[in-house]
């Protein structure tokens, strides 16, 4: 259970009917909960929302530079992936669906995305 989202190499998302009320993100999951506090069902609700964001679980999404960008093909592998850990992660879930959310606005522009602002809290966390 190391990744909370496939959203840096692979993408991550689907629109998750989880958890509600005032204290949840766009995502369902508690807002200000950090990746670390979050359990495995929570962490499949963020890889649901985030591979929402770019089009589902399974997705390609084509550049014009030629290049893809895969998607994960389902919540098992999104939640088992190795590219953040979540395990040690002090950034929020509002942090991780800002950084998904500056993510989506463009996924084959990852590198200037991740240099974000939006991002910026999810650095420490890559494996």
């Amino acid at each position: 259970m190391k990744r909370a989202w496939a959203a840096w190499v692979t993408v991550a998302g689907a629109t998750i009917v989880g958890a509600c009320g005032d204290d949840a993100g766009a995502s369902g999951v508690e807002a200000d909960k950090t990746l670390s506090e979050t359990s495995e069902g929570e962490l499949g609700q963020l890889c649901d929302w985030s591979t929402d964001q770019f089009g589902g679980y399974g997705a390609t999404i084509a550049c014009s530079d030629g290049s893809t960008v895969p998607v994960d093909a389902n919540r098992e592998e999104c939640v088992t992936g190795d590219d953040i850990d979540a395990s040690n992660c002090a950034a929020t879930v509002t942090e991780y669906e800002a950084c998904i959310l500056e993510l989506a606005k463009d996924p084959c522009a990852q590198l200037q995305a991740l240099a974000s602002e939006a991002c910026a809290p999810l650095l420490p966390c890559f494996s």
